[in-house]
């Protein structure tokens, strides 16, 4: 670190717990290229040993997809805390709020308020978070309680008012400092954002990156009692999926450590040495670390098509220098077996010629969506919606919808929507949104919708690229997306939509060249105890492991793409697995090793 002559202290943070740090230090004169330090003789150097503690996440906010656990409450003015999509640090969303409507001020109080904070679990608790501002008004006011109730007027309550480093203005972000919050305790403290102005004068003010943290005394633990179970692979075109039961035992799991390989020969890892995340298996390796609570995950980057990839899973506890992974014995295995995909066109509408196969909701208000000729991004038509009645000069309260038709997403993989979107003036933006229980009917507050983020339009009705959103998470057979329009007395922004495309990666069967003994793969071999079996596709339904002689010792009905094949009754020695199609009769075989 370079530190300004004036300055006499410097502090690091985020360090590892329990860890000696060395320093040195050398004066300078003048900069760049004319640099000059003084280091003939002994620089003072220093030393300190962090405490055994861990930096916690308490809560953490930025505004970007909805309100998250924070709550908008107007106790005065017709003006509201608001999500700004477009004017956040790093040009994402914000929470944002102001008096002024357009022709004048209002007078508002307005609070932003966490979810309730349970600081009895930790020490050294700060707040940090961005802030920007503009204009003239009252100050923006950071707030924290240990008796609000967490409903209602936040004024029934007592609030104190803490410092932090405040925006000069021209909407400059600027960072608040950490905000010390460790001399308040209980299972439920809150902080908040108050917002006051009045009918003479208005700040803007605009927050983002809200940070709560806490200390945590840091134990280190003992390796995982065991390995996780029904560890198993299946090639899914051109991703493979890994799944497992969660460790169990005296001492669980911190987290999973998975290599991957195009050869069994896979790396072992070794304790105090962390492993850096590669998912990519372009070179034919690749390494992740997934922490406990998750039971599966999937390699997407790099694999080959009609290609046999390899796994071995680890647990592990603690992190960094003292990670501690479980190694002894047989770490679990598995194996899959990719194929290919063809993009598929789901769903694709223009507006050009009617709204296709889909639908307008009208909530509230009376105006609706509606079809715009020669204004889309290529002079067409396209779908557009505003709730400002010409005839009045008045904004009307508006709640309408624009919704897809259903879409069977079983059949696909990596389902992503494109659009283009336009707006012009103020108003709140127009939602994305996506349900997997909606029921087609009338009333879409019936289902359950996700919003999902967008590149939305600057302004000026310039037409942007929503970009490329992923909505693969999301499965069924009636899958529907919407855009959802709501406006204001005070504010209504126009909204406009074009060239919506659904699309999706279908999985394609046995490469043909390929149908023979690539069709079926089979790992480890040499095995100990557990053969995984792997199929592209259900091909065969049955195994039966045979001995030299013939004779038939298992018979095993095989579970879809992959199954687990348990060998530790036979004996050392050479065997075959003859897999059968019930259907043709068609077999094919594989000789295994049992050691």
């Amino acid at each position: 670190m370079n530190i300004d002559y004036g300055d006499k202290e410097f502090t690091f943070d985020a360090l590892s717990p329990s860890t000696t740090y060395y320093f040195t230090i050398y004066p300078y004169t003048n900069s760049g290229a004319d640099i000059n330090y003084k280091n003939e003789g002994s620089a003072p150097s220093a030393e300190a040993t962090t405490e055994n503690v861990i930096l916690v996440s308490i809560e953490s906010e930025n505004f970007d997809d909805n309100w998250g656990n924070w709550t908008p409450i107007s106790i005065l003015g017709t003006q509201v805390w608001e999500r700004d999509n477009t004017y956040g640090t790093n040009n994402t969303a914000c929470a944002s709020m102001t008096g002024y409507n357009g022709s004048g001020y209002n007078e508002n109080e307005d609070w932003l308020v966490s979810p309730p904070l349970n600081l009895d679990n930790y020490t050294g608790e700060v707040i940090t978070f961005m802030n920007a501002q503009n204009y003239n008004g009252p100050d923006l006011e950071l707030l924290v309680s240990m008796d609000y109730d967490g409903g209602g007027n936040p004024n029934s309550a007592n609030w104190i008012t803490l410092p932090f480093i405040q925006s000069s203005g021209g909407f400059a972000w600027t960072y608040s400092g950490k905000v010390d919050l460790s001399i308040y305790n209980g299972n439920a403290v809150y902080v908040a954002f108050l917002f006051t102005c009045s009918n003479s004068g208005s700040a803007t003010w605009e927050l983002d990156d809200i940070e709560i943290n806490g200390e945590q005394e840091y134990v280190v633990l003992p390796e995982p009692s065991n390995y996780p179970q029904q560890f198993t692979g299946t090639g899914i075109g051109l991703d493979a999926k890994l799944t497992w039961v969660e460790t169990s035992g005296s001492q669980y799991a911190n987290g999973y450590l998975i290599f991957a390989g195009t050869t069994s020969d896979l790396p072992m890892p070794v304790d105090g040495i962390p492993i850096q995340n590669d998912s990519d298996l372009s070179d034919g390796q690749a390494a992740v670390s997934v922490l406990a609570g998750n039971d599966e995950f999937t390699f997407t980057q790099g694999l080959q098509p009609y290609s046999t990839y390899y796994f071995v899973i680890y647990p592990f506890t603690n992190l960094g220098t003292d990670v501690n992974y479980k190694t002894d014995g047989s770490a679990p295995t598995a194996m899959a077996l990719t194929t290919d995909y063809f993009d598929v066109v789901i769903e694709d509408e223009g507006f050009n010629a009617s709204w296709g196969n889909w639908t307008l909701i009208n909530v509230l208000g009376w105006q609706e969506w509606d079809r715009l000729n020669q204004y889309g991004p290529d002079n067409t038509n396209c779908a557009a919606i505003s709730g400002y009645d010409y005839g009045t000069s008045q904004n009307i309260e508006n709640d309408d919808w624009l919704i897809s038709p259903p879409m069977n997403f079983t059949d696909y993989v990596h389902e992503t929507i494109t659009f283009y979107n336009a707006k012009n003036y103020n108003g709140p933006d127009m939602e994305l949104k996506i349900s997997t229980n909606y029921d087609g009917g009338d009333d879409p507050y019936s289902a359950t919708w996700t919003s999902l983020p967008y590149i939305k339009s600057g302004g000026d009705f310039d037409w942007a690229f929503s970009g490329e959103i992923d909505i693969s998470e999301f499965d069924g057979d009636e899958v529907y997306v919407a855009f959802h329009y709501t406006c204001t007395q005070s504010q209504s922004a126009n909204w406009e939509v074009d060239v919506v495309s659904i699309t999706g990666k279908q999985v394609l069967g046995i490469n043909p060249q390929q149908a023979g003994m690539a069709a079926v793969s089979i790992f480890p071999n040499p095995a100990d105890e557990i053969v995984n079996v792997n199929q592209v596709s259900d091909v065969f339904s049955k195994v039966e492991i045979k001995a030299l002689s013939g004779r038939t010792l298992q018979s095993v009905e095989l579970e879809g793409m992959a199954t687990k094949l348990d060998v530790r009754d036979l004996s050392s020695g050479v065997y075959f697995l003859v897999f059968i199609n019930e259907k043709n009769g068609k077999t094919h075989s594989e000789k295994l090793i049992v050691r």
